[in-house]
């Protein structure tokens, strides 16, 4: 074939495949040959079962086999071990090395993941750590390592140990017990009710806490109680954060209705810290005995709390035949109060009196019994917070019993408001109070205007607006603040003033016979009141006690009593009496005044009102009558 017919039949190949597509045919190099697979992970097995058993201080490896049958490097990651747990991966052995300490005790289930570095698997191992009595160790604590509040770890129990080796025990049902204890290898604690006074509390039960453990700030404990089996318990120092709200001085028992109370509130400089002491002298045939109380303006400053020192005078008229007769004792008192400690309902405060006589002459060992006047003292006051109560919906033409006004610290002060003291709302803004003054030679009125403003009851009064708030007594009852600025120390206290609709109008009558006092703050002691139609009274706690104080009927429903008046003649009027004592003996006389407020059956509830040269107090008394 020459060159042309050569063209020719390469143009009709073309031609015949159309010319515009061009079909490839794959090339295979070797037709017998095929694709190999990809090759598949084998997951590593981990040989583990069932929990592991360990004790408490002791050395333990515990080993695991993993199979492995792709030779890859495994690796394993366990998410939050704790610290007494170490991990490693030898061949194919996980190796778990654990020396728990005497805090660890209990169950775990810890998560893990293995890795062969292609997949990963999670794991969870399972660990029982079981107490080792042999390991407990032999700790003398002095009073500086105890001395704080300690809660257990899960909050539901509470030890204060004060300098004094007195504290309080909250148990995991709320009860709260004070208690003093020794300092040794082992402390024994002896139980009381709350309320009662150091020197006289009754051992109501004992309890044994010894000390087995220590780490940082952590103290494990073996306790003893009577009728149970003895159990561990690890005690904690929290970091101290005040709760925000309204405290009150914890008692044995839910009864006062008139309680003085501390204010907690970071955001604003109102704060204040209401505690209790007492101060006394010892003879060799009598013992004399005060309580007091202090209020301290609380600084808070970085987060940290700051009380200043409270410095007061007293004077003392006591008299022994045996060791000595001074009259008009004069002492100043220095009181520091320090917050030692706070949980979410309570407050922990340690207190430090220091008395200093200003008009002994020689020593003051010269004088038997009055150096407990002016040693150092030490005292705890447990705070309990209350809880907020809802604004009382007031009802604009109903009488309200409470307290309002506060100016003045001292009876002889003309702006002294004491006395019972009850309220009219008059229409939806304004209000007028009925005040009765201490000497019970005048009542007054003052008007008001009130508005409520996120359940506050804001009143103005002259010019002077004051937000008060609304607390839940102990006793259930509801109770209104009434903030008080001392005129000398310019020192802020609080008190709470039960707030009751007044449902009846008394007449002498209502008065008339013997009632058993049911809110008594006396412990184990009842106490009785009794008026008799010649007009004597006696407040007492013996039944058949003979009425002896003067009485007074008021025009407003209530009962005026003079307690301890001096009268010049037995059959003095109240009125002569009254003028008669506050000339001679104005320090030693009390006004009483009572208002009857509810009644339901034999059970009268009580406006009670006590006034004298040292100050006032108001409350509600609930009382049944027997005769």
């Amino acid at each position: 074939m020459n060159k042309l017919t050569l063209i020719f039949a390469v143009v009709a190949l073309l031609n015949g495949c159309g010319g515009s597509e061009t079909k490839t045919t794959p090339v295979v190099t070797n037709p017998d040959q095929t694709i190999p697979p990809t090759k598949v992970d084998t997951l590593p097995i981990l040989k583990m079962d069932g929990v592991v058993s360990l004790k408490a201080e002791v050395d333990t490896e515990t080993v695991f086999d993993i199979e492995e049958q792709d030779g890859d490097a495994l690796s394993v990651v366990f998410s939050n071990p704790p610290n007494w747990l170490t991990y490693s991966i030898v061949g194919n052995k996980l190796k778990i090395k654990t020396k728990p300490t005497l805090f660890a005790l209990g169950d775990y289930d810890l998560p893990f993941t293995l890795s062969d570095g292609k997949n990963s698997l999670a794991f969870t191992l399972k660990l029982t750590v079981e107490d080792n009595p042999a390991k407990w160790a032999t700790l003398l604590l002095d009073e500086q390592a105890l001395h704080g509040v300690w809660m257990n770890e899960t909050g539901d129990q509470t030890f204060s140990f004060m300098h004094n080796r007195q504290g309080y025990w909250i148990n995991s049902n709320g009860e709260v017990k004070r208690f003093a204890h020794s300092l040794s290898y082992s402390l024994a604690l002896d139980l009381s009710e709350v309320g009662c006074r150091a020197e006289v509390c009754e051992t109501l039960d004992t309890m044994e806490i010894r000390p087995i453990a220590q780490a940082g700030n952590r103290i494990r404990f073996l306790v003893s109680e009577s009728g149970k089996e003895d159990y561990s318990i690890t005690l904690i120092k929290p970091s101290m954060s005040l709760n925000n709200g309204a405290y009150t001085i914890k008692n044995s028992e839910p009864k006062v209705s008139y309680v003085g109370v501390s204010i907690v509130d970071t955001t604003t400089d109102e704060s204040s810290i209401q505690v209790s002491y007492d101060i006394q002298a010892n003879g060799n045939s009598s013992s004399w005995y005060l309580m007091q109380t202090a209020y301290f303006p609380i600084a808070f400053k970085g987060g940290a709390t700051e009380l200043p020192e409270y410095t007061y005078q007293d004077s003392f008229s006591i008299r022994n035949e045996n060791t000595f007769e001074l009259e008009d004792v004069q002492v100043t008192y220095r009181v520091n109060a320090n917050i030692m400690g706070a949980t979410a309902q309570h407050l922990f405060v340690e207190i430090e009196t220091i008395g200093e006589p200003n008009n002994l002459k020689g020593q003051i060992s010269d004088y038997s019994g009055l150096s407990d006047l002016v040693k150092q003292r030490h005292f705890v006051s447990l705070l309990e917070k209350l809880d907020a109560a809802p604004a009382i919906e007031f009802v604009p033409g109903t009488s309200y019993l409470t307290r309002l006004y506060e100016k003045a610290q001292t009876i002889s002060d003309p702006n002294y408001y004491g006395g019972s003291l009850t309220f009219t709302l008059d229409d939806a803004t304004t209000g007028k109070a009925y005040v009765q003054k201490p000497d019970l030679e005048e009542v007054f009125t003052v008007p008001f205007n009130y508005e409520f403003e996120a359940g506050k009851f804001v009143v103005t009064t002259d010019g002077q607006v004051e937000a008060k708030r609304f607390y839940q007594f102990p006793n259930g009852q509801t109770g209104m603040t009434l903030k008080y600025t001392h005129p000398e120390t310019n020192t802020t206290s609080y008190t709470l003033y039960a707030v009751k609709p007044v449902n009846i109008t008394a007449n002498k009558n209502d008065y008339l016979g013997t009632f058993e006092i049911l809110d008594n703050e006396y412990e184990g002691e009842k106490r009785y009141f009794t008026l008799t139609s010649d007009g004597k009274a006696v407040w007492s706690g013996a039944l058949d006690a003979i009425p002896r104080f003067l009485t007074r009927y008021e025009n407003d429903g209530s009962l005026s009593l003079l307690y301890d008046g001096y009268c010049e003649f037995p059959d003095q009027l109240f009125d002569d009496c009254l003028a008669f004592s506050k000339k001679t003996n104005p320090d030693t006389y009390y006004l009483l005044n009572i208002k009857l407020v509810h009644r339901v059956g034999d059970h009268y509830g009580l406006a009670y009102s006590v006034n004298s040269t040292y100050g006032f107090y108001n409350s509600l008394r609930s009382l049944k009558k027997v005769n």
